[in-house]
């Protein structure tokens, strides 16, 4: 079926997807059944400054808590409207205490209506699990405002330094940029989850660290910070 066609049908059951067309990250068809699977009922007809907050976070931190879109503004009940829009995604996983517990995160349709609805497409932080990114969620909403305006995720920092091997390379100083290449693509120097500012001016490396991290992956995590400049702040789970 031709997304001419369906046009008009996707436009009153899922504006996020035309908002894919006209960015052409869409495919040029959709399937039938896709279209069927779209909500038959419009549940978010609004877009409200408290989901520009909590869409943020997300994308920020990969999964979040009712709790912390509670803190965003984001009510129950926008929650549950977000989830049945197909927006956002129940995910059922086990805490650091083993009790099974709930949390959420960005479909790609939540993702195309984030990105439309504030007129630009985001660096979306790259999930691991639901434990991990609820532990980085947690750290980030113990910042202050100043300190998450600042927040940039691992792919974010990545290209950071990306950035500063080509200004060594264009600076002349080939050898240490071939250096930090070559330890890049042999995985001995690693992106930290994120970076944040203090007020103090000061740039926080953060990483957290789950049980399966060998001294390998540890040692290629402060390797990245010293090169960058971060003060480390790492966190076991």
């Amino acid at each position: 079926i031709g997304v001419a066609t369906l046009r008009s049908t996707v436009a009153q059951n899922a504006p996020y997807s035309v908002a894919s067309l006209h960015r052409g990250s869409c495919p040029k068809f959709i399937t039938l059944k896709e279209v069927l699977s779209l909500p038959k009922k419009q549940y978010i007809k609004t877009y409200m400054a408290t989901d520009a907050t909590a869409l943020s976070a997300i994308s920020k931190v990969g999964h979040i808590t009712s709790e912390q879109l509670n803190e965003c503004g984001m009510s129950d009940k926008r929650i549950r409207n977000f989830v049945k829009q197909g927006y956002l995604e129940k995910v059922s996983y086990r805490n650091q205490s083993k009790q099974l517990d709930h949390c959420y995160k960005l479909t790609e349709a939540g993702r195309d209506f984030y990105d439309h609805r504030d007129g630009r497409e985001h660096s979306y932080y790259q999930s691991v699990s639901p434990q991990h990114d609820i532990t980085i969620a947690d750290k980030y909403f113990s910042l202050g405002e100043h300190e998450r305006s600042t927040w940039m995720t691992e792919s974010e920092i990545r290209s950071e330094f990306l950035a500063h091997i080509e200004d060594l390379r264009n600076q002349g100083d080939v050898a240490r940029a071939d250096q930090l290449e070559d330890a890049y693509k042999s995985r001995d120097i690693s992106a930290v989850d994120a970076v944040y500012e203090t007020e103090e001016g000061i740039r926080i490396g953060y990483e957290v660290a789950t049980n399966s991290y060998g001294h390998a992956e540890l040692q290629a995590k402060a390797e990245f910070v010293q090169v960058m400049k971060l003060k480390y702040e790492p966190q076991r789970i």
